[in-house]
């Protein structure tokens, strides 16, 4: 199941900068392909898989660095 565009913004607003740079050079495509795919400009399962790993990656690391500072 495709992320709706909702979704995909959602997920970008919440990556770090150099983000979409990480993610295309892991999949050998440009960053103009990961940035279509979170605008809803095209679909591809192989992109997608690959910004929900990275943003539950930050998110795991933002939820870490929380339980630091409030423990």
């Amino acid at each position: 199941m495709a992320l709706s565009l909702e979704d995909r913004i959602f997920i970008k607003s919440h990556l770090p900068y150099g983000a979409q740079k990480e993610i295309a050079e892991h999949l050998g495509i440009s960053n103009i392909s990961v940035n279509q795919y979170l605008t809803g400009k095209i679909n591809s399962k192989r992109i997608e898989n690959a910004v929900i790993e990275r943003y539950e990656i930050e998110k795991k690391h933002v939820i870490e660095l929380r339980n630091r500072i409030y423990e």
